[in-house]
């Protein structure tokens, strides 16, 4: 029994001296360890780091530079980095190495505005403002700055305000397709200017095209390109149109067949026709004519026709053929040779009237006589008119006693301005003078 003890005791010293070691020993170990630090780039490690500052200290100068590099603010590092401590005997590490890793592994976005046109993307810009500066650029190639200001502004209800009757001008600059914006997040190099958007638009997609294209940047042939949009231009234009008036002729007996008389003088109206024209990227599309109203009324001329006949056949008195006026010269022997009528002048109104009713028989320019006018009164007188600076009546018309033949001329063989006048019975020459007693 004592033996066994014994056993047991040199057992639990045993125990007791390994339990002693142990502690002692993890103690030591404890105290000679190193702290390190795993890098994971998105869970996957990539090596460890004494000092995790050192890596954050990478990473910020990674970012900053692309800042400077980029001109952009507040760039986000697109993978997550995190670390996890950890004891290690040995106290080596392998920055050069994790940073060689980091360098390839990491980049870097920032925020930005895609710009979308019928589902496809067109650009990336920094911010949305910069969206409505491309549509801005896109309309000013086609419409003036101060005209898009004015078409922004809005009436009460939120309308567009409307142009003012009769008046030309813009109404709507709209986009054939709506240019759309969608947050987003990319590298910075792909982030475009507004210039560089507007040319992107511009461009557009590259179609087939039957027509041969020429001269430098443009597509190959059998291609063209097509923009994305369009600047769709409407505008109200006003133009004012004569409305000629129209003439009336109305018969009358109250005037001589062959006289007129205007009873209402004519004037021409004005309207304005109003068309919608739409363009598109400059060049006209449609034409619509919107409505044509009368400005002013045009006005019917309307010309008295007479109907009524004279009698061919004279009253056997005459009237005086001029208008007043005195004799210069009578019938009988004058500068040796016989003057066979009677010459009036002296007058203001060289107006030549018929001495009584009757039948032209001649209207016609003659030797001595110049112009000259022979009346037939149908009565066995007849009347003759010479030396007229023009003849009013043609053969065949019939005149009454006062009406106009011609003007007072010095046609012929003639010394001045005045009326030869003659007058014939039966063939047989009368002394005019005798008639105006």
């Amino acid at each position: 029994m004592k033996k066994d003890r014994r056993a047991v005791l040199s057992k639990a010293a045993f125990t007791g001296v390994l339990v002693l070691s142990l502690t002692v020993g993890t103690a030591y170990a404890d105290k000679n360890l190193n702290t390190v630090y795993q890098v994971y780039v998105d869970d996957e490690s990539i090596g460890t780091v004494e000092k995790k500052e050192d890596i954050q200290a990478f990473i910020e100068d990674r970012v900053h530079r692309a800042e400077i590099t980029y001109s952009e603010e507040d760039l986000k590092l697109n993978e997550d980095i995190t670390f996890t401590r950890e004891k290690n005997l040995s106290s080596e590490s392998n920055k050069a190495k994790v940073l060689d890793q980091l360098e390839e592994s990491i980049s870097v976005s920032a925020e930005s505005v895609q710009v979308n046109i019928d589902d496809q993307t067109v650009a990336h810009l920094s911010d949305h403002e910069e969206i409505e500066d491309v549509k801005k650029r896109l309309k000013e190639k086609y419409v003036e700055e101060n005209i898009l200001t004015q078409l922004e502004s809005k009436d009460s209800k939120g309308k567009p305000i409307e142009k003012e009757e009769g008046e030309s001008g813009i109404l709507s600059v709209e986009l054939s397709h709506e240019i759309k914006g969608e947050s987003s997040e990319v590298h910075p190099s792909q982030i475009s200017s507004v210039s560089q958007a507007v040319q992107e638009v511009k461009n557009g997609v590259v179609v087939e095209n039957s027509d041969e294209s020429q001269g430098g940047n443009k597509p190959i042939e059998g291609e063209v390109s097509e923009p994305l949009t369009e600047v769709v231009v409407k505008e109200k234009d006003v133009q004012e149109q004569t409305i000629e008036s129209s003439r009336k002729i109305v018969e009358t007996n109250d005037l001589l067949k062959g006289e007129t008389e205007t009873k209402q003088e004519g004037s021409d109206g004005r309207k304005e026709i109003h068309t919608l024209i739409t363009k598109k990227n400059g060049s006209v599309e449609t034409r619509e004519t919107l409505k044509e109203e009368v400005v002013e009324e045009p006005v019917e001329e309307v010309i008295l026709k007479g109907t009524k006949i004279i009698p061919s056949r004279g009253t056997g008195t005459f009237a005086w053929p001029a208008v007043e006026g005195t004799i210069t010269s009578h019938v009988g022997e004058r500068w040796g040779r016989y003057h066979k009528g009677i010459d009036i002048a002296g007058v203001d109104d060289r107006t030549i009237k018929a001495a009584d009713n009757g039948e032209v028989v001649t209207a016609e320019y003659q030797s001595g006589f110049g112009n000259k006018v022979v009346i037939d009164h149908n009565n066995g007188y007849e009347t003759i008119y010479a030396h007229l600076d023009s003849i009013d009546v043609e053969v065949g018309e019939t005149v009454r006693k006062g009406n106009k033949l011609g003007v007072m001329g010095t046609t012929g063989n003639s010394t001045g301005v005045h009326l030869h006048f003659e007058i014939h019975k039966d063939g047989k020459l009368e002394d005019p003078a005798s008639f105006f007693k």
